[in-house]
């Protein structure tokens, strides 16, 4: 069975890649509360895993009001737009700092409360980048745009990594991730952008190319943003709920650092 260059079975990866782009389509067609209820899932399970991820490393985050700012930021921009996702943070940020201070005093108590920080000024803030653009009237075609361009990147990285890939980008983070593989991947972007831009509203082919390289930039920027987070943890993975891809947070790394850079221009050309 082929293998990735960790090591992995691709064929559990892109089984598992099918079904969420089918559900992904499924709920976006059927309804946009539908997609974003799924959005929020997902960004619900990768905040499980982050913080489950920084007790492994020894951390001891303060896992509810955590969760709860994340998940704060993300329904607070749905409704409100930036000043909701504003006043979320300065909320959750307040929240953390008052249950730390009444919790018992602890060795780590800085380094917990940065670690707890990490969820809402992470993920929350990325995250809800994606609540931005769903709450738009563009915001399901938006958010097909931007996740589908960002996975033909990660497919065509791992195909152009996977046959020619020879000079890693981070070899001290992923050494898995090559250049050849990030221009490989920023080619498909750019020909999917090409043939498909103009049949996704509310693109056209000039956004959907201007798109592609902002994807072809941030896209790996997040793969190596979360192996930084990997390897100071001594994990392989976030999280295992995803065959062949690890967590969702292994999943989804990319597309947060998409997400405002897609919103952006969305606003600013729709």
């Amino acid at each position: 069975m082929p293998e990735d260059r960790r090591g992995r079975s691709l064929l559990p990866a892109i089984l598992t890649g099918l079904v969420l782009a089918a559900v992904v389509l499924a709920t976006a067609f059927l309804h946009k509360l539908a997609l974003t209820g799924f959005v929020f899932l997902l960004l619900i399970l990768a905040s499980l895993e982050l913080y489950s991820s920084l007790g492994k490393g020894g951390y001891r985050p303060a896992r509810l009001p955590g969760i709860l700012g994340i998940a704060g930021a993300f329904l607070a921009s749905y409704r409100m737009g930036v000043e909701g996702l504003v006043l979320a943070l300065a909320v959750a940020t307040l929240l953390v700092f008052i249950w730390l201070v009444l919790s018992p005093p602890s060795e780590r108590s800085l380094p917990n409360l940065l670690a707890t920080l990490l969820g809402p000024w992470y993920l929350g803030l990325l995250g809800s980048f994606v609540a931005l653009i769903l709450r738009e009237r563009w915001g399901v075609g938006g958010l097909l745009g931007f996740v589908g361009l960002t996975a033909f990147y990660d497919v065509g990285a791992l195909a152009f990594g996977r046959t020619l890939g020879r000079r890693a980008m981070a070899p001290g983070l992923s050494p898995s991730k090559t250049w050849e593989g990030a221009l490989g991947g920023c080619a498909v972007a750019l020909a999917i952008a090409a043939l498909l831009g103009p049949y996704v509203p509310p693109f056209n082919r000039s956004m959907a190319l201007i798109l592609a390289v902002l994807v072809g930039v941030l896209a790996p920027l997040g793969d190596l943003a979360e192996s930084f987070l990997k390897r100071e943890l001594g994990l392989k993975d976030m999280g295992s709920i995803l065959p062949g891809h690890g967590g969702v947070l292994d999943r989804v790394d990319a597309i947060l650092f998409v997400a405002p850079a897609a919103y952006y221009l969305l606003r600013l050309w729709v």
